[in-house]
């Protein structure tokens, strides 16, 4: 591990979840889980189905049967807080969802480095500009020879499948109707439930940022 330099880029912890959970919807229809899925008892995958999207769902063996194939926001909401379930139940099954805080300070891929390999963190306003950004943080001087590309993130980098629900949509919905404690529509109570299972299950993420994450803080889990 000491032969290598590993680069770390902190995230709003609540995008950087919603992400990965895009991200193991993907695995699910390529057959990538399957062996978790039977091996952990994951239920998510067979509940609140999603329209099929130009993916093709290559794995027969879950194919999502348990409801009606919709992609409106109650069904999309439904499927988040049923993954979310999994995780309270069984754990963070995936890479991509594992909280930022245990990947920089107990991941082997930390603690099994030499001393003067230990990483240095720095703060990254804009993710957006993060190609320059990083090569200043660490003192690198780029020569003509470096071939440079700016990383470019959207909405839309996957065409194929859409996520199932972004954070400012899901802030958005919790708010809606009533207000965030007062809310009587199914939409609002069902994006309430999910915020609040991400901010209890990314607790130590969210107390280590140097701000508060407001949805958060609302039940009482703020910055340290």
């Amino acid at each position: 591990l000491d032969q290598y330099a590993f680069y770390s880029f902190v995230r709003h912890p609540m995008e950087r979840f919603l992400a990965g959970f895009h991200q193991i919807e993907i695995f699910w229809r390529m057959n990538w889980i399957a062996g978790k899925i039977d091996k952990l008892g994951l239920l998510w995958w067979n509940t609140s189905c999603i329209l099929s999207s130009e993916y093709e769902e290559l794995d027969s063996h879950h194919p999502c049967t348990g409801s009606e194939p919709k992609s409106d926001v109650i069904t999309r909401l439904g499927r988040l807080n049923s993954f979310l379930d999994d995780i309270e139940s069984v754990g963070y099954f995936d890479q991509h969802i594992i909280p930022i805080t245990y990947q920089l300070s107990v991941s082997p891929l930390i603690t099994e480095l030499s001393e003067k390999a230990q990483p240095q963190f720095f703060d990254i306003e804009s993710m957006d500009d993060v190609s320059d950004t990083l090569a200043t943080v660490t003192g690198y001087t780029m020569q003509k020879k470096d071939e440079y590309r700016k990383m470019v993130r959207t909405k839309d980098q996957d065409d194929k499948m859409t996520w199932i629900i972004f954070w400012s949509e899901l802030t958005e919905l919790a708010t809606s109707g009533q207000g965030l404690k007062n809310a009587i529509n199914r939409e609002a109570k069902s994006a309430q439930n999910a915020i609040e299972k991400m901010c209890y299950l990314y607790e130590n993420d969210v107390k280590c940022l140097p701000y508060d994450i407001p949805e958060c803080k609302n039940i009482g889990i703020r910055s340290q």
